[in-house]
């Protein structure tokens, strides 16, 4: 990708410490690697390293290059370490960073002197380093935390896991073990679990907004409303033809993946997924905080939300997994009778229900005279 700061500029202004300049021109999105781009200068990289690593760099610009470094490793580079050389072991990597600061590390000239990768993997252990002792410093007073250090706190989080996902697939690192332990330690989910309790209570705000009336988070059941006909496909905008209001109401279904709302609903049931997939604390929080029904409430096709009824199995799935206190609220719901079914009834049919109870079928449905 290219970097809409070059790396003489970066250092200038770290040097003068220009703090209002670093955010004008250092941007997260410049270290994500676009389609057909190349990437950005590994020594701006290393600078952001630098900063991030100093002690006297304000909490704001932390945060900058927390995210900077975050959106570094998920596509862009590959871990990798890095020999020192006749550099003086440090802490963080100090040394290294300054050494691959340099503008000339990136010559060609000096690839061919160097059997470290630069085009396609980066030493991020310096940064790793650091996020742990934060992360490790802070957990404990987290209550007490300002915002800018929560920021902090949480990035680093994102950092490691970002890293350890997308940029450390097949190497293993001499810090590894103690990374992973951390990051599966009973301390830390406790820090996270606020997350799981806020996604409950907003997927439950959203779907009784949707229960309220015809509005943005009521499910579109009938993808009919949706699906574009060929009709539809040959609209003239400017054809007197068609009266205003109904013209707006065809091109309106092809801007329902503009809305904010669209994908919400499921995206927050992905993420109560994947939280609770074989963790207990979660899954008997999301119990506590009567989650279950909420979710076997949203398994409804929606056109606003692709796969939420999928996504909310696959939830209810996990939930379940080893959690007998969860199997047993699905095993004790009561059936309080066949909902109604618009779809159906506009198809001219309907769910009837044995004498029994014990199973449902689709039948036509008996037309009142």
């Amino acid at each position: 990708m290219t970097a809409y700061i070059n790396s003489q500029k970066l250092r200038m202004i770290i040097k003068e410490e220009d703090w209002e300049k670093f955010l004008e021109n250092v941007k997260p999105k410049h270290f994500v690697k676009q389609e057909s781009e190349i990437l950005f200068d590994v020594s701006i990289l290393a600078q952001i390293c630098q900063t991030l690593i100093t002690e006297t760099t304000p909490d704001v610009i932390k945060i900058l290059c927390l995210k900077c470094l975050g959106n570094s490793c998920l596509d862009t580079y590959k871990y990798k370490q890095h020999a020192m050389g006749n550099m003086e072991s440090d802490e963080y990597n100090k040394n290294l960073y300054e050494e691959l600061a340099k503008s000339d590390l990136c010559e060609h000239g000096h690839k061919q002197n160097c059997d470290y990768p630069h085009d396609s993997h980066f030493p991020y252990d310096g940064v790793i380093k650091w996020t742990i002792n934060y992360i490790k410093i802070h957990n404990k007073s987290i209550d007490c935390l300002s915002d800018s250090k929560l920021d902090i706190f949480r990035l680093s989080i994102q950092f490691l896991c970002n890293l350890f996902t997308y940029a450390c697939s097949s190497i293993s690192i001499s810090i590894d073990n103690d990374i992973l332990r951390y990051l599966n330690c009973e301390n830390l989910k406790q820090a996270i679990l606020p997350l799981l309790i806020n996604c409950k209570y907003l997927l439950m705000s959203l779907h009784m907004i949707g229960k309220e009336g015809d509005n943005y988070f009521t499910p579109i059941t009938n993808l009919s409303q949706v699906a574009p006909n060929s009709q539809e496909e040959t609209i003239d905008v400017n054809s007197q033809m068609y009266d205003t209001e109904s013209m707006i109401v065809k091109v309106s279904k092809y801007n329902l993946q503009d809305h904010p709302a669209y994908g919400f609903k499921v995206g927050l049931i992905q993420v109560i997924a994947n939280m609770v997939h074989k963790d207990k604390m979660c899954q008997d929080l999301f119990r506590e905080i009567d989650g279950i029904p909420l979710l076997l409430d949203c398994c409804n096709i929606d056109a606003r939300n692709p796969l939420i009824l999928q996504w909310t199995i696959f939830a209810l799935r996990n939930l379940c997994e080893g959690n007998p206190d969860n199997q047993d609220i699905i095993r004790n719901c009561k059936k309080e009778g066949v909902a109604d079914n618009p779809v159906l009834e506009k198809m001219g049919l309907t769910l009837h229900e044995d004498a029994d109870g014990n199973s449902i079928r689709i039948a036509p449905l008996r037309l009142k005279k």
